[in-house]
């Protein structure tokens, strides 16, 4: 009989002496699984043998503020570099998600699902992430951003469910470059 999957993978991990990166889908069925949160440390785990520490992904759906998986990333920050984050919005915390994810000093690409405000007031990401080496930001079903991070090379955007909270319309999957200047919901251009 062969061993339980998480520990063929702390083996292979262990033993995978080359890696530079990894990523990481936090994802599980059922919203009350913590499976896929203890896969990610054990994974994690087994890489902290590495003498090369790779760079990480990691990609949730899952909620991360008041979660275990909030002292999990916390912990892998303070251990490898964390590159690339995707993580889910809980609506009414955004201000407190910014604060969290201002901590993680080497993200390069941030992606944010359902960012809005409960109670409509807009949010100052350059405030929160503008000391971050943040070079791409995509938000999907995003609302109610006064700023974005100035240091930004692309900004990448799905149009809100509600198109009228923008005061006009916005193209559907609208991808913008750098040029020159900070436009509301019009891209970052430098």
């Amino acid at each position: 009989m062969g061993f339980p999957f998480p520990e063929r993978v702390h083996f292979i991990l262990r033993h995978a002496t080359n890696l530079r990166h990894f990523g990481y889908i936090v994802i599980d069925d059922e919203p009350s699984s913590d499976y896929s949160v203890r896969l990610l440390r054990t994974c994690i785990t087994a890489l902290e043998w590495s003498e090369r520490k790779p760079t990480i992904s990691i990609l949730t759906r899952r909620p991360i503020l008041g979660h275990p998986l909030e002292d999990l990333l916390l912990y892998i920050k303070d251990r490898f570099s964390i590159t690339e984050l995707d993580v889910l919005s809980e609506g009414g915390q955004d201000d407190s998600l910014l604060q969290f994810l201002s901590r993680f000093n080497t993200l390069e690409n941030l992606v944010v699902w359902d960012f809005r405000s409960d109670d409509n007031s807009e949010h100052d990401m350059d405030r929160f992430l503008g000391l971050l080496p943040l070079q791409t930001l995509t938000l999907h079903q995003s609302e109610q951003v006064a700023s974005f991070p100035h240091q930004l090379r692309a900004l990448q955007f799905q149009r809100p469910r509600d198109s009228q909270s923008l005061g006009r319309d916005v193209q559907s999957n609208t991808s913008l470059e750098p040029q020159d200047g900070l436009h509301r919901y019009g891209g970052i251009t430098r």
